[in-house]
């Protein structure tokens, strides 16, 4: 069986230090370009399920999906059934593409995963090929051990979050296999783990809810001549102006259960006036002072409120002609329930001028609300965290950017992030050259989440 499994990796091109199911997953993945220029999803895909067949794993339990207009970008999901019917499955969803990565950039070749100091790196060892490793190798493992869950477990392998304007394979399965992963509850690799200076596990991230991405453009309009003889009608000054209220502006301030109690336990860590202006924040959202304290960090900003911020912008043609028009683009993030319509009200309100207009951009977003924190989604959790580490806190968030989790709140099976990795202060390469994950943490994770798709699946 190793043998079968060593000769499958060998054949995909790695060269493997030990015959271990795992580390063959890990580099299986990071070592199949899956980028969206150059990448195949799909590949990678394949060559996952012939190392769960090589394993054992029933290859009639592994489902592989591909849009036919999209044959790179496909993915599978493997399923080890249930033994209670009226149970709803457990859905554990990964994706396997990922960001583009310059050799040139790299220390190490960014697809070839190397083992060096501590650490794993390659393109995706982070995000999010390390996650989609431990669970492909928690289902291989349950099968193996013969574990027979009360509700069946789900593993979906997806394509395209990393490229909001490609084809995202979450999106497809909820929209045309939705029968493939229906379930009553889905994890996705959000979340993580917080350390201290010296690498003490001292909090776990379960993601409830993100923000909506929405675009919007904002177009000027004057009077196109030549440069020797300027208008005021000038669209590039307007736009100039349009954008600098739009800079000034601030959403009001809102906060929801998930971020209530995200501030409530942050303050418990805090120091003494962020605590005080937390405090002060959740006796009154609208306390201008205790705003203006929290708002000095990003992350906290962004918890509070719709944000939009001027991402391009596009004007002229050459540098002796007035443009007759000029445009640029936001990207809003919008609060969980928010109204598309009535951000566009508000940017039309601000800008207030007749040359100024306002639109979004496709795709339009829909609003999606926050699944609930329940004590059947945190019980089990919570217990894992403290068998693991003794004493780290548990502490729902609201994730600011996006995840593949709304495609599954928006068809009404609740998603949720958790992955308790603990990841290093500077991010890991996430997204940037050199990506790393620590060995140490890498295990502790694939520990972690083998152990509570154990606790999830054994509940009805």
């Amino acid at each position: 069986m190793k043998l079968a499994w060593l000769l499958t990796a060998v054949l995909c091109g790695a060269t493997p230090a030990a015959a271990d199911p795992f580390t063959d997953l890990l580099r299986t993945l990071v070592e199949t370009d899956t980028t969206l220029t150059s990448g195949s999803c799909t590949l990678a895909t394949d060559r996952v399920t012939e190392l769960m067949v090589a394993s054992g794993f029933p290859r009639a339990d592994i489902h592989a999906y591909a849009a036919p207009d999209h044959p790179t970008e496909g993915g599978l999901v493997a399923v080890l059934p249930g033994s209670d019917a009226r149970a709803k499955a457990l859905l554990l969803v990964a994706h396997i593409d990922v960001v583009e990565a310059k050799a040139a950039d790299w220390a190490t070749p960014p697809f070839t995963l190397t083992e060096a100091d501590g650490y794993y790196r390659g393109r995706g060892v982070s995000d999010n090929k390390g996650v989609a490793a431990i669970l492909i190798d928690s289902l291989v493992r349950l099968h193996r051990e013969a574990f027979r869950p009360k509700r069946s477990i789900k593993v979906a392998l997806t394509c395209g979050e990393e490229t909001a304007s490609a084809f995202n394979g979450a999106h497809y399965l909820a929209t045309e296999r939705r029968a493939l992963i229906e379930a009553g509850l889905a994890l996705v690799p959000s979340g993580g783990g917080q350390s201290d200076a010296a690498g003490q596990p001292l909090a776990i991230t379960v993601q409830a809810g993100e923000k909506l991405q929405q675009g919007f453009r904002i177009e000027a309009h004057g009077i196109g001549s030549h440069a020797s003889r300027p208008t005021k009608a000038n669209a590039i000054t307007s736009l100039a102006a349009a954008l600098v209220k739009l800079g000034a502006y601030e959403f009001p301030a809102t906060l929801n259960p998930v971020t209530r109690a995200y501030f409530a336990l942050t303050a418990t860590r805090a120091n003494a006036a962020d605590a005080a202006a937390i405090h002060a924040l959740l006796a009154d959202p609208a306390n201008r002072p205790a705003q203006k304290l929290v708002s000095l960090r990003p992350e906290w900003n962004a918890m509070l409120r719709t944000t939009c911020a001027a991402t391009m912008i596009e004007a002229g043609t050459q540098a002796n002609t007035i443009a007759p028009r000029a445009a640029a683009t936001l990207n809003c993030r919008l609060l969980p329930g928010a109204s598309v319509d009535d951000v566009l009200a508000t940017l039309t309100r601000i800008t207030a001028d007749p040359a100024i207009s306002v639109t979004t951009l496709p795709p339009l977003g829909h609003p999606i609300a926050s699944p609930p924190l329940t004590q059947t989604l945190l019980g089990p959790i919570a217990a894992q965290a403290q068998q693991q580490w003794p004493g780290v806190t548990l502490i729902p968030a609201m994730l600011t950017g996006a995840t593949d989790a709304r495609h599954f709140n928006a068809i009404d099976i609740p998603a949720y992030g958790v992955t308790a990795l603990f990841y290093d202060a500077d991010g890991n390469g996430v997204h940037a050259a050199n990506e790393r994950i620590g060995v140490h943490a890498l295990n502790d994770g694939r520990a972690f989440l083998y152990a509570l798709i154990k606790r999830f699946s054994a509940a009805l």
